[in-house]
């Protein structure tokens, strides 16, 4: 299935996950319900708003509002729909609800989590092992977090786990120094660019399971605090925008074999994850 999204030729990101269009014959994400835990996206956005459904996450009390830049993009990367506008999205036939994040802050969003198949977490902490972050004190704000994620992950899709994808960061530092990057429950994604290296401000290390690449072209706010003018942007970057294609992925991972649990998921991504390396640094080579 070829879109014929006018924007689907500019998504390079697609030519670096594999053969999208073979898959989407079968599966598009349709029957999954995926969680933007972000800033509001534009609900009424005409590639988003098939795919939104406003009784999954948090009640809008405005929606008429046009939602705000970095949630839109988002979740255009994710699920924005194969109507013949702008772009598509990586699993163009999911439903999607808004989890929250900026709106209720984190503990509350995060006890969202349980309410959708997998939710997309582009945010995260520095990672500078603050004592905050700490796992082992049950008393830390990381473990009070943590202990949302397990439940998610225990009762979850009834069982079989409901999905937290985590956007590793963008501080080209070593994630493991934040919880919400080295807790068990969460699938962590590092970022590569156009030329599939491992983007220079990407952050690194043993806590990350995968990386992929950093969607620039996707749906944007509608008003004048977009990231570009008009519906559309190409200008969205970093470890935000790679961890939404790996939610989308999950997504069309789950239409094809809904009773995966979220190990399973978890396995499979690591596992047919293809090698990556980074670009040289001219910088260090002395002729």
């Amino acid at each position: 299935m070829r879109p014929r999204d006018p924007l689907y030729d500019e998504q390079w990101h697609f030519g670096l996950i594999g053969n999208i269009e073979a898959i989407w014959r079968d599966y598009r994400g349709a029957g999954v319900t995926v969680g933007v835990n972000d800033d509001r996206p534009d609900q009424r956005h005409p590639d988003l708003d098939g795919n939104f459904d406003p009784t999954l996450g948090l009640s809008e009390t405005d929606p008429g509002a046009i939602g705000d830049a970095h949630g839109t993009a988002v979740a255009g990367i994710i699920v924005a729909e194969a109507n013949g506008q702008g772009g598509v999205g990586v699993a163009p036939s999911a439903t999607f609800g808004w989890a929250s994040y900026f709106y209720e802050g984190m503990l509350e969003s995060l006890t969202r989590t349980v309410d959708f198949d997998v939710v997309n977490n582009s945010w995260g902490f520095p990672p500078n092992f603050d004592w905050n972050d700490d796992l082992s004190d049950p008393n830390s704000l990381g473990s009070e977090m943590n202990a949302f994620l397990r439940q998610a992950a225990e009762i979850g899709r009834n069982g079989l786990g409901s999905l937290s994808v985590h956007a590793a960061g963008n501080d080209d530092a070593n994630a493991i120094g934040e919880w919400f990057s080295g807790t068990r429950y969460t699938i962590s994604v590092a970022a590569t660019g156009l030329d599939g290296f491992a983007a220079v401000y990407s952050s690194y290390g043993s806590s990350i399971l995968l990386t992929a690449p950093a969607a620039a072209v996707t749906t944007d706010s509608r008003d004048d605090d977009g990231y570009s003018p008009g519906d559309y942007t190409d200008q969205f970057d970093g470890t935000s925008a790679s961890a939404p294609v790996v939610t989308g992925v999950v997504a069309l991972m789950l239409d094809a074999a809904p009773d995966l649990g979220w190990r399973d998921v978890k396995t499979i991504l690591a596992l047919s994850a293809s090698l990556t390396g980074s670009a040289p640094d001219l910088s260090l080579i002395h002729i």
